[in-house]
């Protein structure tokens, strides 16, 4: 197992991955033999990205959900639906384009809650569906101690994506930040 990316290096790394990403696939190797130099951390670090990018990671369920996304968006918190082995026990977010739920994995012989981030039908144009993908691959490669895990994920029988991040018991960041007057630089 390698060890975590150090913060200097993630931040080159993020900076010289979102260039490479913007760039021709015939300029790309001209682009990272200038942007990383002789640096064969940051260089390894950067087609680490690549390579989740481009892979099919996380793209298909191991386990088939058994219902839909709808079915799992009209219930009510705390109604019981499920996707994959998690059950959705109660609504903690939502937005314009998912919703998330603090779930239960399904079997009692793990015991685990979880956050599981639903995309709304449709929710997604073809183009923010790649983008919610490739945010999906670089999660799953992602670690420290400051950042949720990504745990799980997949699509529902219905295709749309979902994610399943480690759950953190807490305020909401903007509630936290109001109660406490933060200020614009604080926050």
């Amino acid at each position: 197992m390698s060890a975590p990316l150090d913060v200097d290096l993630w931040r080159r790394a993020e900076q010289v991955f979102a260039a490479a990403l913007e760039c021709a696939p015939e300029d790309r190797s001209r682009l990272l033999r200038q942007a990383c130099g002789g640096d064969d951390a940051l260089r390894a670090a950067v087609d680490t990205l690549l390579a989740f990018d481009e892979s099919d990671f996380l793209e298909t369920p191991l386990i088939t959900p058994t219902p839909t996304l709808s079915m799992a968006l009209d219930s009510s918190p705390g109604a019981g639906g499920s996707v994959g082995p998690y059950r959705l026990v109660a609504l903690i977010g939502e937005g314009g384009m998912s919703r998330v739920f603090l779930a239960e994995r399904a079997s009692p012989d793990f015991p685990q809650q979880v956050a599981v981030k639903l995309i709304r039908e449709g929710g997604l144009s073809p183009s923010a569906l790649r983008r919610f993908r490739r945010e999906r691959r670089i999660l799953a490669g992602l670690q420290h101690p400051n950042i949720a895990r990504l745990l799980d994920g997949g699509a529902t029988e219905s295709g749309e994506p979902y994610v399943v991040m480690e759950y953190v018991s807490g305020l909401p960041v903007t509630r936290y930040c109001d109660e406490r007057r933060l200020t614009v630089r604080e926050r």
